[in-house]
This record gives structure tokens, sequence and C-alpha cells, in this order.
């Protein structure tokens, strides 16, 4: 029973899948191609608010460190947190280190975005 998917799990593949589906059928199958404007072409996310807003680039630089020995790899990591705002600037819990993720807050390191 536990390996089966649930009625509601199987309608919300379904309709991941009906967009999906939808947009192939649209853009390779010039019979349907007509119903573009009917196809949803960009899901929205819950996060779109938050990813529209300007992130904090910092280069963080080049560490000539070996990321596989432990103690070079907390050395990384002690040389790192100076780029992690406080908790005094959040003004946020923490929470194993992390902020929640309902208070996410993001930084831009390196062309990668983290949700602190």
């Amino acid at each position: 029973q536990e390996f089966f998917l649930s009625d509601l799990e199987v309608l919300s593949l379904e309709q991941d899948f009906e967009t999906l589906f939808s947009r192939v059928i649209v853009t390779r199958m010039k019979e349907y191609s007509n119903q573009a404007a009917n196809v949803t072409w960009h899901i929205p996310s819950r996060y779109q608010q938050k990813m529209s807003e300007k992130s904090n680039i910092v280069p963080l630089g080049i560490q000539l460190l070996n990321e596989n020995k432990v103690p070079e790899m907390a050395q990384i990591m002690e040389n790192l947190q100076h780029y992690v705002p406080s908790l005094f600037t959040l003004k946020q819990t923490l929470v194993c280190g992390i902020c929640k993720p309902c208070l996410a807050c993001s930084v831009r390191v390196s062309g990668i975005l983290l949700l602190l």
C-alpha cells in the first residue's frame, strides 16, 4: 500500500505531465501550433517574488587549500564564515547555523544563489 501513489499524488502527477506534454505537442506538431496561446509556458513558483529581488554578490576569491582534507576544509569554512550575515544583521532566529526557510534571505556566492 505504501509503495503505490495515492489518488491525490496521481492527480498532481497528471497535472504536471499535462503541462509538459502540452508544450511538447504544440512545439513539435505543426497541426497544434495554433494552440500555443492555450499552453502554460511559465509555471509559477512559490519563490518567484524572492527570486525577483536583487541578490548580494560576494566574490570569495581563491583559496589554495584541499577540500578533501578535513583540517583544510575546516580552514576554508572559517575563512568563508565572515561572508555569512551574523545573527544581529539578520535579526532572525538561527537553527543549526541556517536561517529558517520561512525567513530566507538570499546571498549570491560565486554565481550560486544560496538561501540562508
